[in-house]
């Protein structure tokens, strides 16, 4: 929510645009979750990870993007599957610096 009151509510608003989704997704590869095939983040699916990792919800990132909640939610699922992460926790705490 402070992202969204302090105006810093696009992508990359802290200056982590890209890199918190190369983190989530080398994180996969590290662990051994990463899905053989499939390839990596798309531009799309980058910004949401940015935007899940600020904290926003499905509807306040669909309001953002000009998606539907349902879209968001399919961009997420994405994520989940090439990464093999479980949970937008997981998406954070791996995005997380320290």
């Amino acid at each position: 929510m402070r992202v969204i009151a302090e105006g810093r509510f696009a992508a990359g608003g802290d200056g982590t645009s890209g890199w918190v989704a190369d983190v989530v997704v080398g994180w996969a590869v590290i662990r051994g979750n990463a899905r053989p095939g499939l390839d990596g983040p798309t531009p799309t699916e980058t910004t949401v990870v940015d935007l899940v990792r600020q904290g926003l919800t499905n509807p306040q990132i669909a309001h953002l993007l000009f998606l539907s909640p349902r879209t968001v939610q399919t961009h997420v699922s994405h994520v989940f599957q090439k990464t093999g992460l479980r949970s937008r926790v997981e998406i954070a705490a791996v995005g997380a610096p320290g």
